[in-house]
């Protein structure tokens, strides 16, 4: 399988098993001792080492995941398209948008950018209880990545590892 690297920060809610936060230095030193070994790095669009972090995985010729999480909201139609913009510029190989959906309207939303996008690959995503039906919708609207858990869920609204090879499974079987 492949593996994408990342080193996500407190801000996006990063570090919650390793008992401390790390440094922006901490996980710089991190991604770059890494990315040689993996096959794609993620890395958040606004954190303050993504340009080294894009610069070293290019280097290394390694797709690039940037990533947004917003865990208070989702923002409005207009503001997602900006930020899918902006990160494309920013040099994503692939756009990483996950927003919480505090009502079923935001989990419709992101599908429809996803749906619309069309300038680079994406993953969009909802969180919470209004968000399953996105990660649930979301490979048929386009999203091209999914998360699991196996110990337990990283962000909210996430759906275990078996219900996700289930439901890919299940997308694949209707594509034949």
């Amino acid at each position: 399988l492949p593996v994408i690297l990342t080193v996500r920060s407190a801000k996006e809610r990063g570090s919650v098993s390793t008992r401390r936060k790390l440094s922006d230095g901490e996980r710089l030193e991190i991604f770059k001792a890494c990315i040689p070994i993996a096959d794609a790095v993620d890395v958040e669009y606004l954190s303050p080492v993504r340009c080294e972090v894009v610069s070293s995985a290019r280097k290394s010729g390694k797709a690039v995941v940037l990533s947004y999480h917003n865990f208070g909201g989702t923002p409005r139609d207009k503001a997602l398209f900006k930020l899918a913009e902006c990160m494309s510029g920013a040099g994503a190989d692939v756009l990483k948008i996950a927003c919480f959906a505090v009502e079923p309207s935001d989990s419709m939303r992101l599908l429809k950018l996803c749906k619309d996008w069309k300038k680079t690959p994406m993953a969009a995503m909802a969180m919470g209880e209004h968000g399953y039906i996105a990660r649930l919708a979301g490979p048929a609207a386009g999203s091209r990545l999914n998360y699991g858990w196996v110990d337990k869920p990283s962000a909210p609204g996430q759906m275990h590892i078996k219900d996700v090879a289930r439901l890919v499974r299940s997308a694949d079987a209707l594509k034949r």
